[in-house]
C-alpha cells in the first residue's frame, strides 16, 4: 500500500526539511523575518512530499484533488500577511472558495444545478472560515504545542479514516501534513515556543478540508464521518472553557486533546466497521 520510496520522499525528507528550517529560523533569523523562512521551508517540504505521494500535478492538474497542492502553497502566503484584518479574511475567503470550486468542478458540471452549486460552495467556504477563526482564537489562548497537537490529531485521524474509506492515495496525502506538524510539535516541546505557529492554521484547514471533500465526493467517506472529523475544531474550542491553567503542561495537553479526540475516534471506528463489513470496495 505504501512503498519505501514514498515513506522516504513523502514523509522523512519533508520532516527533515521542516526540522532544519525551524532550527535555522530560531537560531539565525530575526523574529520579524523568521515567518518568511518558516513559510518557505514548509512550502518546500509539502511540495516535495506531495510530488512523491501523488506525482507532480503541473500548473493545471488533470485530477481535481491535486489542486490541494496549489492551495496549500497559497495558504502559507496568505498567512504571512495578517494586516489589515479585512485583507487577511478576504484572502482566506478567496483561498477557501477557490479551492472548493476547483475541487468540485466536475460535480458542479454534471450533478448539481447552479443554485445547488452556489449553496454548497457558500456552505463549505463558511465552514472553512469558521475553522480558521476558531483556530485563531485557540492560537491566542493556548501554547503553540497544544495547537500543533490538535492539528496532528485531526490530520492523523483524517489519514486513517480516509484509508478505510476507499482512498489510499488521499490517506497517504493526509499523512504528509501530520508528519510536518508532528515535527514542528516535537521542536516546540524541546525548544522555544514558536511565534510562527499561526502559519500552520490556513495550511491545515485548507489541506484537511480539501481531503475531506475529495474523500466524500470522489471516494467513500460518508457524510456522517466527514461531519465528525469536521467537529474536532469546534470541540477543541469548547475545551477552552475548561479551567486548566493551574494544571501541569502535560496534563493540559492531554485534557485539551480529549474533546476533539471523541468525534475523531468515532469517525475512525465507524470507517473501520464499514471496512470490515465490506461496505468500502472502491479504492482511489
Amino acid at each position: 500500500m505504501i512503498t519505501l520510496q514514498e515513506i522516504l520522499g513523502g514523509y522523512v525528507i519533508p520532516a527533515m526539511i521542516v526540522l532544519v528550517g525551524i532550527k535555522l529560523s530560531h537560531r539565525f533569523i530575526p523574529e520579524k523575518r523568521a515567518a518568511f523562512l518558516y513559510a518557505g521551508i514548509a512550502i518546500l517540504a509539502f511540495a516535495l512530499g506531495f510530488g512523491q505521494l501523488q506525482g507532480w500535478p503541473g500548473w493545471f492538474p488533470n485530477d481535481s484533488t491535486q489542486w490541494i497542492l496549489h492551495a496549500a502553497i497559497l495558504s502559507f502566503l496568505v498567512a504571512l500577511f495578517t494586516r489589515p484584518r479585512w485583507w487577511l479574511w478576504l484572502t482566506r475567503l478567496l483561498l477557501s472558495g477557490g479551492l472548493i470550486v476547483l475541487l468540485l468542478k466536475p460535480i458542479m458540471q454534471y450533478d448539481w444545478t447552479t443554485r445547488a452549486s452556489i449553496g454548497w460552495i457558500t456552505t463549505f467556504t463558511a465552514l472553512m472560515l469558521l475553522q480558521m477563526g476558531l483556530l485563531d482564537h485557540l492560537d491566542r489562548k493556548v501554547e503553540s504545542s497544544r495547537l500543533l497537537f490538535l492539528l496532528i490529531l485531526i490530520s492523523g485521524a483524517t489519514s486513517l479514516t480516509l484509508g478505510l474509506s476507499g482512498s489510499v492515495t488521499l490517506a497517504k496525502t493526509a499523512g504528509l501534513p501530520a508528519t510536518m506538524l508532528a515535527t514542528a510539535w516535537i521542536l516546540s516541546l524541546v525548544g522555544p515556543q514558536s511565534a510562527s505557529t499561526y502559519l500552520w492554521i490556513p495550511f491545515a484547514v485548507t489541506v484537511i478540508n480539501g481531503l475531506w471533500l475529495s474523500g466524500h465526493y470522489y471516494a467513500e467517506l460518508n457524510a456522517t464521518n466527514a461531519l465528525l472529523l469536521l467537529s474536532a475544531v469546534p470541540m477543541a474550542w469548547l475545551g477552552l472553557w475548561c479551567k486548566l491553567e493551574t494544571r501541569p503542561a502535560w496534563l493540559r495537553l492531554i485534557l485539551h486533546a480529549l474533546l476533539p479526540a471523541i468525534p475523531l475516534g468515532i469517525a475512525f471506528v465507524r470507517a473501520l466497521l464499514q471496512f470490515l463489513h465490506n461496505e468500502t470496495n472502491a479504492y482511489y
